[in-house]
């Protein structure tokens, strides 16, 4: 006697979810010829980034420190050198 496989119902491919840095998400960002800050894309300004390096903005004032402690190390890394 032949018997038919039992039927099953189709299986819907679950499509992979993608994995999106969020605008807000921080990430370490280059500034070319001083360093790297961590910051968000929305935060990251490239003359407060300088200031931050060159210290010419105290700690509590700078963007860059207020946002991630990692930043406080490299704060004013580049104070009087002029290149």
């Amino acid at each position: 006697m032949f018997t038919f496989a039992r039927e099953t119902p189709p299986v819907i491919d679950a499509k992979p979810v993608d994995a999106k840095k969020a605008e807000n998400a921080g990430h370490w960002t280059s500034v070319a010829g001083y360093g790297e800050v961590f910051t968000t894309t929305e935060l990251f300004d490239v003359t407060a980034a300088r200031d931050h390096f060159d210290g010419t903005v105290d700690t509590g004032e700078c963007r860059f420190c207020l946002y991630d402690a990692r930043n406080r190390e490299r704060h004013a890394k580049n104070a009087g050198t002029l290149f």
